[in-house]
């Protein structure tokens, strides 16, 4: 076995395995929300993770609002916007759901 050719081997092997989990990272969140059905793209899911949020945590909280409250007009933008803005970072997904349905209750209210 050549050192040149075991390294690059190597080397390939990892940056195969780095490119699935990244995959991973963005195909999990989306699948859990395609099949409750709250529209989540994976753009939103990847611009997420490149902004330091958890598409975990805010793709929870759509589907609690889908799913729970019955709510299909708030965002997966709106949630993420009164989340960054709003939010705390030890809240669960049921909080932030509570928060976003809050804020966009007061904006339909403004309007």
């Amino acid at each position: 076995m050549d050192l040149p050719s075991f390294s690059f081997g190597f080397l390939t092997g990892v940056l195969v395995v780095f490119g699935f989990l990244i995959v991973l990272r963005i195909l999990l969140p989306w699948r859990r929300a395609f099949g409750c059905r709250a529209r989540v793209s994976l753009f939103n899911i990847l611009g997420m993770l490149m902004r330091g949020n958890s598409p975990d945590l805010l793709v929870d909280a759509l589907i609690y609002l889908v799913q729970v409250q019955g709510r299909d007009d708030i965002s997966i933008q709106q949630i993420e916007r009164y989340y960054i803005t709003k939010g705390d970072s030890s809240m669960n997904a049921a909080a932030i759901a509570e928060l976003a349905e809050h804020e966009a209750d007061k904006e339909t209210q403004t309007v």
